[in-house]
């Protein structure tokens, strides 16, 4: 990096700061009266809650890459759901705009709609919020009540969706898109929700899984990416799958690499660093014509939750598998949390060439409580 420039931003509808569009368009003009043109500039953003911006310099100053239009697809969940309904019939959650006014004037009334229409079980969550934050389950009227509460005590100026409740197994796929072909995509299975983590479950991800399911899932993730139309980036797709029925549900998908230890856990598994490839696809994307992939499928990955208070003890998996911990927090610390999947005690990283002891420890980790708290 030649230079470093600060600017300003906020976090009124965005987890971390959406940076001022002004500002680095003074930088931008700055650059284009170097160079003569734009020809040269490429915008480079895999941050969430800088997607947006970042799109709309590229339109406003003639830049290659996304267009907001683009963007909106994977940032607000609403739109996502709509375009991907449309392509794959039968593939998305029951859901609703959440109407903070009918909310406000008719609380029970509107519960009742909404629970005839959605089920008994709901989640509320924000169109484009992201780890979490603000997300409630929704299990009777008491909890659509108190729902109430949050949104008066929260800062974020979100709009939200209500969604059926998806029950059945949660998977990820990550995907490199190069010209509107999947270079490269890898299915993990997940040991809980961000939703679980926060309530204390640790968060793990499992590449091992059937090469029959994973083609499966593979296939549903390219019908999503065709749905969504994106011809160049790195993709981060949730969906839900039921091992009884078959069903595969979206839940929705980000057009960035995923977050947390999901990019180490890819490239020690198979060879692939998402944030390398998404540096090549803004330089020069003819590098990842050449993209091999050297699967493994001996390890996987955890997150592990804080608790809340004073930690007062860190605790150790009863596991089959070798494992490490990189802890994040020691006896006495004090941990002033935000609920959010950035919240964590530490990260585990488990291996065995036994794929039967590796899904044990897999299963038996979703049991594991890291840390004593008081």
């Amino acid at each position: 990096m030649d230079e470093i420039i600060h600017v300003g931003g906020d976090c009124l509808s965005t987890l971390r700061p959406a940076l001022e569009f002004g500002a680095i368009a003074e930088r931008i003009e700055a650059e284009i009266g170097l160079l003569g043109s734009a020809e040269g500039i490429s915008i480079y953003c895999q941050q969430e809650d800088n997607l947006m911006v970042a799109a709309r310099l590229r339109q406003a100053y003639g830049i290659a890459g996304d267009r907001p239009e683009q963007v909106e697809l994977f940032r607000d969940k609403l739109a996502m759901k709509n375009r991907v309904g449309q392509s794959i019939i039968g593939s998305i959650p029951r859901h609703r705009r959440f109407d903070m006014q009918r909310y406000r004037d008719n609380c029970h009334g509107y519960f009742q709609i909404l629970s005839e229409y959605l089920g008994p079980r709901m989640v509320i969550k924000p169109v484009s919020g992201a780890g979490s934050v603000n997300v409630a389950i929704i299990e009777s009227y008491s909890d659509f009540e108190a729902f109430g509460a949050l949104l008066d005590e929260t800062h974020y100026g979100f709009e939200y969706e209500v969604d059926e409740f998806i029950s059945g197994t949660m998977y990820q796929c990550d995907s490199v898109i190069v010209d509107g072909g999947v270079k490269f995509s890898s299915v993990l299975e997940l040991g809980c929700t961000n939703f679980e983590f926060v309530q204390g479950q640790p968060l793990s991800f499992m590449p091992s899984i059937p090469a029959e399911l994973s083609d499966l899932l593979k296939d549903f993730n390219r019908q999503v990416l065709a749905a969504l139309g994106l011809e160049n980036g790195i993709t981060h797709h949730e969906f839900f799958y039921d091992h009884e029925s078959g069903k595969i549900t979206f839940l929705e998908i980000a057009m960035r690499v995923p977050g947390t230890i999901v990019v180490p856990l890819h490239a020690d598994n198979c060879g692939i660093n998402l944030m390398d490839c998404s540096l090549y696809l803004a330089a020069n994307k003819r590098w990842l014509n050449t993209l091999q992939t050297t699967v493994k499928n001996d390890r996987f990955a955890a997150l592990l939750p804080v608790g809340h208070g004073e930690v007062t003890r860190l605790h150790q998996p009863d596991l089959e598998s070798d494992f490490g911990i990189d802890w994040f927090v020691s006896e006495g610390t004090s941990v002033d949390l935000t609920d959010t999947v950035q919240d964590q005690a530490g990260v585990l990283r488990v291996y065995n060439t036994d794929p039967r002891a590796l899904r044990r420890d897999f299963k038996r980790l979703q049991h594991f409580t890291a840390t004593t708290c008081r």
